[in-house]
């Protein structure tokens, strides 16, 4: 009998629903500002990852007269927090530059913080240098340029990128290096990201393609993604094209570019993905993804030394069910695939991916710790309501953020 009773509770065990992880720390945007519209949003105003600078995250939280999208900007803190214990280490208020716009920040290739907008309400812009380490304003110094939408890193200084549509690269010190005009105003949050020494951006349906001395060229106007490997671009829809950072064409290959993380270039057609070495354009091997009829999609992850592909199958009939869904880790050297592992979670394809240590986590409808030499399900925990997306920190936290909060998890426990 008692052999029965542990077989009947090893059983349970294993198919008892997922237990949640316990959040190691959450920052709301109440910790930061009273404020009673209030929101987390990009520190730079490009879309992408949250800024790291050294050990420390950091994030924008923006205060608007109204809970809606388009209500006026009325200024913004910018808040730094240890991603591991979640303290906020310190924190800058700005005033608002104007009622459509934000301070908006970078960090240099020197590891300062430099933020275009304004300290105090009706004195202009300006050009401000912030200590990492304390948050402190170095220098700040009078801005000859518009509003930004968004502010990304150039060479030492900043690219600022105007909601009228205006480019002007700054240096720490305020100076303008050049300006340049792009087609049009800049909605929503653009697509930046740096190629070599150039910046592409991101601009309707178009990719320009700047240079550090202001050349401004139109690189490329087909494509639908943009995926950065280095100093080499590519772009696909069905066929994929690599560019170096001149927007030179380098290759081309068939095969739609995986979507996802910059920093490789992976195509998939017809159910399987093939690594492409991103300046020859030397196509790896075929790697099935998901077995069984369907139509397939994907999603790229690049970890440290590893490139994590997301895939499901849908059916004709229901497009929005997944037949099936999985995750595959594709070798760095032979690009093959190290291993791949069925899931059963519907939100695996628009998954967010970490390495924390040796373990995979893949954060879907449930949260997954696999195995990173070998895949094998070490754990499985039902998903938190995370706020946005997700990034490894340092001793086993995942951190999330999102419009409402900053969360860090620790998953591993498991």
């Amino acid at each position: 009998m008692a052999l029965v009773v542990a077989g009947v509770l090893a059983v349970w065990l294993l198919r008892r629903a997922p237990e949640p992880p316990t959040p190691a720390w959450r920052v709301e945007v109440e910790d930061v500002t009273d404020a009673d519209h209030a929101r987390f949003e990009s520190v730079t105003g490009a879309t992408g990852r949250p800024q790291r600078v050294g050990d420390l995250l950091l994030a924008t939280v923006v205060t608007s007269s109204a809970g809606r999208y388009l209500a006026d900007m009325t200024g913004s803190v910018l808040v730094a927090v240890d991603p591991v214990t979640g303290e906020i280490v310190w924190q800058l208020p700005f005033a608002a530059p104007d009622e459509r716009s934000v301070t908006r920040c970078a960090v240099t290739d020197a590891a300062t913080i430099i933020c275009v907008g304004a300290v105090d309400a009706g004195k202009g812009l300006e050009v401000l240098t912030v200590d990492p380490a304390t948050g402190s304003i170095l220098e700040r110094l009078p801005a000859a340029t518009r509003s930004p939408a968004a502010v990304v890193p150039l060479g030492d200084g900043v690219l600022v990128v105007t909601r009228f549509g205006d480019l002007a690269a700054l240096g720490a010190g305020g100076d303008v290096r050049w300006e340049a005009s792009a087609p049009g105003p800049v909605i929503g949050s653009p697509a930046i990201a740096q190629v070599g020494d150039a910046v592409l951006l991101e601009h309707d349906d178009e990719r320009l393609l700047v240079a550090p001395d202001g050349t401004v060229r139109t690189a490329s106007s087909r494509c639908e993604v943009t995926v950065v490997a280095g100093e080499v671009w590519a772009c696909g829809d069905n066929r994929t094209t690599g560019y170096d950072a001149a927007g030179d064409r380098l290759w081309e290959v068939s095969g739609e570019l995986v979507e996802g993380d910059p920093g490789a270039v992976t195509v998939h057609e017809a159910g399987l993905a093939r690594a492409v070495d991103p300046v020859s354009g030397t196509e790896g091997p075929a790697v099935r993804l998901v077995d069984g009829e369907g139509s397939a999609a994907a999603r790229q992850h690049v970890l440290p030394d590893a490139v994590v592909l997301t895939a499901e199958t849908t059916g004709p009939d229901d497009p929005m069910t997944p037949l099936a869904s999985t995750v595959t880790l594709l070798d760095p050297e032979t690009h093959e695939a190290a291993w791949r592992r069925p899931l059963d979670d519907p939100g695996v394809l628009l998954a967010e991916v970490a390495l924390v240590g040796d373990t995979v986590v893949v954060v879907g409808e449930s949260v997954h710790g696999l195995d990173a030499a070998t895949g094998v399900v070490r754990w499985e925990r039902t998903a938190p309501a995370l706020p946005g997306p997700v990034l490894a920190a340092a001793d086993g936290v995942v951190v999330a953020g999102g419009s409402g909060a900053l969360a860090g998890y620790r998953l591993l426990a498991g």
